[in-house]
């Protein structure tokens, strides 16, 4: 239908943490995407300021195939992953920032890092990861882009981000090459 149509380009950002099927927050996702149609849904975890409060990988898995399930259409699950899982869950692989693996002088590291990425985030259930990102540090003042570019050179960026994108798409991991403004 066209209501469907509508609402499956909508997706809402879920707190990752551990549910069970009667609790009202996931009885409210679920609703939420059920009467909306909703096409997405950008796994994220509860924060409080500058605490961060990280999920189990299985909680994460187990989260996503109950939605999946309870969904009327299939979703396309998202998160963040900038350095790997571990930034949202633990016991997953750790990695650094974007620049350090520009500072070996490698892209193939970037894919590397991507392929397992990809593998541990197929594993619990997300399909898109949004890295990496494509910004080139030209301003290394620049508190927000700064370490998470894949380095200063217009061209080395470019080989990086795609030899990321290109191990990604080799595990069925879908990407967003994003840039940060300002």
């Amino acid at each position: 239908s066209l209501e469907q149509k509508v609402g499956q380009v909508f997706m809402v950002r879920a707190l990752t943490r551990f549910y069970n099927i009667g609790d009202p927050d996931y009885a409210r996702l679920r609703d939420q995407v059920r009467r909306y149609h909703l096409g997405g849904v950008l796994l994220t975890i509860p924060s409080d300021g500058p605490v961060i409060y990280k999920s189990e990988p299985y909680e994460a898995a187990m989260f996503t195939n109950q939605l999946q399930a309870d969904a009327e259409l299939p979703l396309l699950i998202s998160a963040d992953f900038e350095r790997g899982l571990s930034m949202r869950f633990y016991g997953t692989t750790i990695f650094p920032h974007a620049m350090a693996f520009a500072a070996t002088g490698k892209p193939e590291n970037a894919g590397a890092m991507a392929r397992v990425v990809g593998e541990e985030a197929r594993a619990i259930g997300v399909q898109w990861n949004f890295f990496p990102v494509a910004d080139v540090n030209s301003a290394p003042d620049n508190p927000i882009i700064n370490t998470r570019a894949f380095g200063e050179d217009p061209a080395q960026v470019s080989a990086f981000v795609t030899a990321y994108i290109d191990a990604a798409r080799d595990v069925g991991l879908l990407t967003t090459a994003k840039h940060f403004p300002g």
